[in-house]
């Protein structure tokens, strides 16, 4: 065995290396290259893992293994089955699939299909014991999922198969869930237009411009608008309708004419002035004409990556549902600072000096939900830093969060604010591990949403193409919103 080879080994038995460099290591052993990944079969995904399941479940009632479909999610399908024959439901799975991979942990299995590009296809295995009152529950779950005896398993369609199922007591319309409409806003940048470019460079011989404030990466566009676009179609079709907020020549291929989607000129929207600034753009969001209540905020290169439901933006009675952000850094704003990690500073001061308290924490980079009227009295209570904000063509020491903080600062004030279960990862597309990450993501998403960003600014052609396969992979299509 060489040297470079004893030096792997040694990485992958070593605990102490970290796990983004031992997914690495076995990505790089397995030799899977992102860009010559299979793509998933002929048919689609949710039909091959109907099937599947179908088969699975079919396999587990000949062997007497207690089993029944749970639910299905887009194109995962979660099985249940009684914890005490976890080994026999373990022999018969790879007779029925015989390549996929599988992970097991103590309260569930995870079988992943044997082709790439799956975008999250699969089949989950929850585990079910027996209380003390005969009912089956949940492994992990205790008290919280549960249902009653076998006898109450009833027999449902999954793909062309009749199969058992654990039965619904509430009926669709009856569940506790938002009953609201919710739209979605994506701020959008392309600096390959042209038009756009010269009018940013005009703009910035006519004031001082911080460097990081135009830091190119900023304004980079790899299409991720479209993928975006086919994440929200496939996973959250709870969404009425998508604004696309922009000033840029907008792409060949975007479906204009699609009822369900409105194109915002950023412009017009902030007064006629143009600005190169993300904190002025998502201060006027709200002010879209047309908008619901109730709407989500996306950034272009965040991407939903499994099948989502409202409760993970809003509950029922409206209130936003956040997860648990940064903490806010301590002490005044800084000249060699980021310019959001001064927006946020000046955000929790304004809230502090207005409210008494003083805000820890700020949003997650992930899609966040927004409320008009919340938005709206923040604008009549801070009326001054949020215009000041607006008015500037770039980023400045002055600037405040709004869609990003501030918003939701306001909105805690008003009891409008409560935690969200939402799981999310971030992916430096920049970074030597992105492979390998894009890698993970495609085997078997454990996240809700996940964020491609250039954190590390300029990145070579082939991670560029990397990333653009992955996103192909990950979102095939086209979707509803491209030209055919």
């Amino acid at each position: 065995m060489s040297a470079a080879s004893r030096a792997f080994q040694r990485v992958l038995r070593e605990r102490t290396v970290p796990l983004h460099i031992r997914r690495h290591v076995r990505w790089r052993l397995s030799k899977q290259s992102i860009t010559s990944m299979i793509p998933p079969p002929p048919g689609g995904m949710k039909p091959v893992i109907d099937e599947r399941a179908a088969e699975l479940l079919r396999a587990f009632e000949a062997v007497g293994v207690d089993a029944f479909l749970v639910e299905e999610l887009g194109h995962r399908v979660v099985i249940g089955v009684a914890d005490e024959q976890r080994s026999e439901a373990l022999s018969v799975m790879p007779t029925v699939l015989p390549n996929w991979d599988l992970s097991t942990q103590r309260t569930s299995m995870v079988l992943d299909p044997d082709w790439d590009g799956c975008g999250g296809a699969g089949i989950d295995i929850s585990l079910w014991q027996l209380n003390d009152l005969g009912e089956r529950e949940r492994v992990g779950a205790r008290g919280v999922d549960r249902i009653f005896a076998s006898t109450d398993l009833v027999r449902v369609k999954l793909g062309r198969h009749e199969v058992m199922a654990r039965p619904s007591y509430v009926p669709e319309p009856m569940r506790h869930r938002p009953r609201f409409p919710i739209d979605a806003v994506i701020s959008w940048v392309d600096d390959s237009d042209e038009d756009w470019r010269s009018r940013m460079d005009t703009a910035r011989r006519c004031t001082s411009v911080p460097p990081l404030s135009v830091e190119p990466a900023r304004f980079r566009s790899r299409q991720e608008l479209k993928y975006l676009l086919r994440s929200i179609e496939r996973f959250a079709p709870f969404v009425q309708r998508v604004y696309v907020v922009t000033d840029c020549r907008l792409p060949e291929w975007l479906h204009q004419e699609d009822p369900a989607l409105e194109v915002v000129n950023q412009t017009e929207l902030l007064g006629g002035e143009p600005v190169f600034n993300s904190l002025a753009v998502e201060a006027t969001l709200h002010n879209i004409e047309g908008l619901s209540e109730h709407y989500v905020y996306f950034n272009d290169d965040m991407f939903l990556a499994r099948p989502v439901e409202p409760e993970l933006f809003f509950n029922p009675a409206g209130n936003m549902l956040l997860t648990q952000g940064p903490r806010i850094r301590a002490g005044f704003p800084r000249p060699d600072e980021n310019a959001f990690e001064t927006a946020a500073k000046v955000a929790r001061e304004l809230v502090s000096e207005h409210f008494g308290w003083t805000p820890e924490y700020n949003s997650n980079h992930v899609p966040l939900p927004q409320r008009r009227s919340v938005a709206e009295a923040a604008e009549e209570l801070f009326a001054e830093a949020i215009t000041s904000t607006r008015r500037s063509t770039f980023r400045g020491p002055t600037n405040t969060t709004t869609a990003t903080g501030l918003f939701h600062h306001v909105g805690a004030a008003m009891g409008l604010i409560g935690r969200s279960s939402l799981r999310w990862d971030y992916v430096d597309t920049g970074d030597r591990f992105a492979g390998s990450r894009y890698a993970d993501l495609l085997a078997s998403p454990q996240v809700d949403a996940f964020c491609c960003n250039d954190a590390t600014g300029s990145i070579p052609d082939r991670t560029e193409r990397s990333l653009t396969t992955f996103l192909e992979q990950y979102f095939p299509g086209p979707g509803r919103f491209e030209l055919q």
